[in-house]
Protein backbone atom coordinates (compact mmCIF):
# COMPACT_ATOMS: atom_id res chain seq x y z
CA UNK A 1 0.00 0.00 0.00
CA UNK A 2 1.04 3.37 -1.03
CA UNK A 3 -0.48 6.60 -0.01
CA UNK A 4 0.28 9.58 -1.67
CA UNK A 5 -2.69 11.44 -1.21
CA UNK A 6 -3.21 15.29 -0.83
CA UNK A 7 0.30 15.99 -2.29
CA UNK A 8 -0.63 18.56 -4.84
CA UNK A 9 0.57 15.71 -7.94
CA UNK A 10 -0.16 16.98 -11.03
CA UNK A 11 1.61 13.92 -12.97
CA UNK A 12 2.28 10.58 -12.14
CA UNK A 13 6.03 9.90 -11.71
CA UNK A 14 7.10 6.85 -14.32
CA UNK A 15 8.85 5.26 -10.56
CA UNK A 16 6.01 4.43 -9.84
CA UNK A 17 6.31 1.40 -12.30
CA UNK A 18 9.58 0.41 -9.73
CA UNK A 19 6.74 -0.95 -7.50
CA UNK A 20 5.25 -3.95 -9.38
CA UNK A 21 4.36 -5.93 -6.36
CA UNK A 22 2.11 -2.93 -5.16
CA UNK A 23 -1.39 -4.01 -4.48
CA UNK A 24 -3.09 -0.53 -3.14
CA UNK A 25 -2.34 3.68 -4.64
CA UNK A 26 -4.31 6.15 -2.71
CA UNK A 27 -3.75 9.35 -5.09
CA UNK A 28 -6.91 11.28 -3.90
CA UNK A 29 -7.20 14.81 -3.34
CA UNK A 30 -4.37 15.45 -5.63
CA UNK A 31 -4.53 17.77 -8.69
CA UNK A 32 -4.32 15.28 -11.67
CA UNK A 33 -6.02 17.00 -14.54
CA UNK A 34 -4.95 13.92 -17.61
CA UNK A 35 -6.47 11.00 -17.79
CA UNK A 36 -3.05 9.83 -19.67
CA UNK A 37 -1.65 9.69 -16.20
CA UNK A 38 -3.42 6.89 -15.31
CA UNK A 39 -1.67 4.90 -18.37
CA UNK A 40 1.41 5.29 -16.54
CA UNK A 41 0.18 2.70 -14.06
CA UNK A 42 -0.23 0.22 -16.37
CA UNK A 43 3.02 -1.93 -15.63
CA UNK A 44 1.86 -2.39 -11.98
CA UNK A 45 -0.04 -5.50 -12.94
CA UNK A 46 -1.05 -6.35 -9.33
CA UNK A 47 -2.42 -2.88 -8.52
CA UNK A 48 -6.12 -3.99 -7.11
CA UNK A 49 -7.23 -0.74 -5.74
CA UNK A 50 -6.83 2.78 -6.26
CA UNK A 51 -7.86 6.13 -5.58
CA UNK A 52 -8.07 9.18 -7.48
CA UNK A 53 -11.15 11.08 -6.22
CA UNK A 54 -10.79 14.72 -5.70
CA UNK A 55 -8.50 15.10 -8.96
CA UNK A 56 -9.61 16.79 -11.68
CA UNK A 57 -9.88 14.29 -14.03
CA UNK A 58 -13.03 12.34 -11.92
CA UNK A 59 -14.82 15.13 -13.44
CA UNK A 60 -13.55 13.89 -17.18
CA UNK A 61 -16.86 12.43 -19.35
CA UNK A 62 -15.88 8.46 -18.98
CA UNK A 63 -13.54 8.48 -16.37
CA UNK A 64 -14.42 5.16 -14.48
CA UNK A 65 -14.86 3.26 -17.74
CA UNK A 66 -11.59 4.63 -18.98
CA UNK A 67 -9.63 4.04 -15.83
CA UNK A 68 -11.14 0.63 -15.84
CA UNK A 69 -9.74 -0.15 -19.60
CA UNK A 70 -6.47 0.89 -18.76
CA UNK A 71 -6.11 -0.92 -15.33
CA UNK A 72 -8.74 -4.12 -15.98
CA UNK A 73 -6.90 -6.20 -12.37
CA UNK A 74 -8.71 -3.20 -10.33
CA UNK A 75 -11.34 -4.26 -8.24
CA UNK A 76 -12.29 -1.17 -6.46
CA UNK A 77 -11.75 2.09 -7.53
CA UNK A 78 -12.46 5.65 -5.70
CA UNK A 79 -13.11 2.90 -2.52
CA UNK A 80 -16.43 1.50 -4.52
CA UNK A 81 -16.12 -1.97 -6.10
CA UNK A 82 -16.18 -2.40 -9.96
CA UNK A 83 -19.51 -4.53 -10.40
CA UNK A 84 -19.88 -6.91 -13.56
CA UNK A 85 -21.79 -3.61 -15.33
CA UNK A 86 -19.17 -1.64 -14.83
CA UNK A 87 -17.13 -4.36 -16.88
CA UNK A 88 -19.34 -4.75 -19.64
CA UNK A 89 -19.53 -0.77 -19.80
CA UNK A 90 -15.55 -0.72 -20.32
CA UNK A 91 -15.96 -3.72 -23.14
CA UNK A 92 -18.57 -1.80 -24.70
CA UNK A 93 -16.59 1.33 -24.52
CA UNK A 94 -13.34 -0.21 -25.52
CA UNK A 95 -15.36 -2.28 -29.08
CA UNK A 96 -16.17 1.72 -30.07
CA UNK A 97 -12.90 3.27 -29.16
CA UNK A 98 -10.40 0.44 -30.22
CA UNK A 99 -10.90 1.21 -33.85
CA UNK A 100 -10.88 4.71 -33.19
CA UNK A 101 -7.55 4.37 -31.88
CA UNK A 102 -6.10 1.79 -34.31
CA UNK A 103 -7.07 4.81 -36.81
CA UNK A 104 -5.40 7.31 -35.51
CA UNK A 105 -2.18 5.51 -34.57
CA UNK A 106 -1.77 4.27 -38.07
CA UNK A 107 -2.71 8.01 -39.34
CA UNK A 108 1.12 8.79 -37.27
CA UNK A 109 3.80 9.92 -38.91
CA UNK A 110 6.65 6.94 -38.08
CA UNK A 111 9.67 8.20 -36.07
CA UNK A 112 12.49 8.02 -38.50
CA UNK A 113 15.12 5.03 -37.45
Amino acid sequence: MLDLSFNGFTTLSSELTCLPNLGVLYLHGNAISSLKEVKKLQQLDNLRMLSLHGNAIEKETGYRTFVISVLPGLKKLDFSSITDADRERTETWRQVHAPKRLAKSLKQPKQPE
